[in-house]
């Protein structure tokens, strides 16, 4: 699945019923970081791993208290990619 804002996010995860959920922290509408709170007070819910361009301590932070199981930057998860795929 895939959405352009947190409420899509929080709609395509209860429709799509995932086990792992890439959210981005800045979002239209919803952030990230709310619709990642609304999806891990769900019953059964998916793990989430924060994305985000703003690799920091406050970010870091606000992922973990909104319930994220893992905080990621950008450049941290295309490099993990981009090492796991074979050359072109």
């Amino acid at each position: 699945g895939r959405a352009h804002s947190g409420e899509e996010g929080v709609a395509e995860t209860d429709r799509l019923l995932p086990d792992l959920v890439l959210m981005d922290v800045q979002m239209p509408g919803m952030g990230g970081l709310a619709a990642t709170r609304v999806i891990k007070a769900r019953a059964h819910a998916p793990r989430v791993i924060v994305l985000t361009m703003h690799d920091s301590a406050e970010y870091r932070e606000a992922a973990d208290a909104a319930g994220a199981n893992g905080f990621l930057s950008k450049l941290a998860f295309t490099t993990a990619i981009s090492a796991m795929l074979p050359p072109a």
